[in-house]
């Protein structure tokens, strides 16, 4: 059965009550751009809709695995506003990420700065990762603040490369401890 579920999108009834197959539509609201893009996705779900496709996908290429969840939804959610051409957005949900890694290894302070320094101290960082992050951080607060300090602007360059980096960060402090879990697993006893 066909439902309409809104202007851009068609649904589908799925095999589970209530649910719905949606592919619909999307015009890039910049008037330069207009790309048409197509979305996928299962609707009516309990916990809101499940993952969203878009063709043409990324050019950010997205391992999660092993993460934790929060932060894989947050990451997931930068790279969903890049390829909406917001990049501003795609920054703060990085900053965001930044904050859950915190919480995840219980990293303390007031501040974030002091969250990361705290950080260095709880897990294997060179100054360099941490300096990224706080790079990272000073990048998230001149995308929600009017006047930047630290940037000159918030393009497609600074959102790709925030997510990128984050990527790799996120996937050395967790899937690194993951795979080392599952390769002990493996070794004879």
């Amino acid at each position: 059965m066909l439902k309409e579920l809104s202007i851009h999108d068609m649904g589908f009834r799925a095999p589970s009550e209530g649910q719905y197959f949606v592919i619909g539509w999307r015009v890039c609201p910049d008037r330069d751009c207009r790309q048409l893009t197509a979305v996928s996705y299962l609707h009516g779900a309990a916990s809101g809709p499940s993952r969203v496709c878009f063709w043409p996908s990324s050019t950010i290429q997205v391992q999660t695995d092993g993460l934790p969840e929060e932060i894989k939804q947050t990451i997931d959610e930068a790279v969903r506003c890049f390829e909406a051409a917001c990049w501003r957005a795609a920054v703060v949900m990085v900053r965001r990420a930044i904050e859950l890694i915190c919480d995840e290894k219980e990293a303390k302070g007031d501040k974030l700065r002091q969250r990361l320094d705290d950080l260095a101290t709880k897990v294997a960082i060179t100054p360099e990762v941490v300096e990224a992050l706080s790079n990272l951080k000073d990048l998230g607060n001149d995308a929600v603040h009017v006047e930047l300090k630290d940037f000159d602007s918030i393009e497609e360059k600074h959102a790709q490369l925030a997510i990128e980096i984050i990527i790799t960060i996120s996937a050395s402090l967790f899937r690194a401890e993951e795979l080392s879990r599952k390769l002990k697993a493996l070794k004879s006893t």
